[in-house]
């Protein structure tokens, strides 16, 4: 089964309209309008495939919203960490590791989310021994890489640059090269990142675009747009920390 597509009531279509063309790069079909009903609505198409349906009838009535209630509640739009995946996989990585930040917060589980649904995307086997919750710093490396590298990790995937550059640190320190032997992706591209040794590959956040979204979510809510969550276009910046897998040669 395929789902063709998701459909939702607002009360401004134009605005909503733009609002996804432009934070989400979406491309609107013509607007469709049945006399009859007074049904008016706009497709609009994202990268690969996904359609969205904004609808608008004369004389809507905005009930009381309910947040923990039946039925749908949000769209979630996935980037970032599935770049990463991508790029690992692009290199014929496939034992790919997920050093994930801190447990219970909710941009690291929406990242695990992502982790999961891109791994499953690609065909690749989700082992609990390659994914684990540290902290947002560099010392967590030390106490999760053994692990995945006792499980057969060929790239690690981290939350963040800090917890990427302590990852490179204990690669290197229990004889593993980086690249050669495995790759790292880091996450944010803070100005450290081209400084490592070797310069992380990483995905890029626009702060500029972050201050931006939270004015986005305020006028949203002034408006009476219905959106329930929002992420952000990522960027992947490929610097010199992954490469293609090469499967290690056997000693006869």
């Amino acid at each position: 089964m395929r789902i063709s597509h998701i459909a939702m009531y607002v009360r401004d279509l134009e605005v909503v309209k733009e609002f996804y063309i432009r934070f989400f790069g979406a491309k609107a079909g013509e607007l469709y309008h049945n006399p009859k009903t007074g049904l008016k609505s706009y497709f609009l198409s994202f990268d690969e495939g996904t359609r969205l349906e904004l609808m608008n009838l004369p004389e809507m009535q905005d009930q009381k919203k309910v947040l923990v209630r039946m039925g749908y509640i949000h769209i979630a739009i996935s980037v970032g960490i599935d770049a990463a995946v991508d790029h690992l996989y692009t290199l014929g990585h496939k034992k790919i590791a997920f050093l994930n930040g801190s447990l219970h917060s909710m941009v690291s589980e929406q990242r695990q989310e992502a982790y999961y649904n891109s791994m499953k995307t690609h065909g690749l086997e989700i082992n609990e021994d390659l994914t684990a919750y540290g902290y947002y710093v560099a010392d967590s490396a030390k106490y999760h890489v053994p692990t995945f590298l006792g499980a057969g990790a060929t790239a690690i995937i981290c939350g963040n640059d800090l917890i990427a550059s302590g990852v490179i640190t204990e690669c290197k320190l229990r004889g593993f090269r980086v690249p050669e032997d495995i790759s790292v992706v880091g996450f944010d591209d803070i100005p450290i990142s081209s400084m490592l040794e070797p310069p992380l590959t990483t995905i890029r956040q626009e702060r500029s675009e972050l201050g931006k979204c939270a004015y986005v979510i305020l006028n949203s809510l002034v408006h009476h747009i219905p959106i329930c969550r929002t992420q952000l276009r990522a960027a992947l910046i490929e610097r010199e920390s992954t490469a293609r897998y090469q499967a290690p040669v056997k000693k006869q």
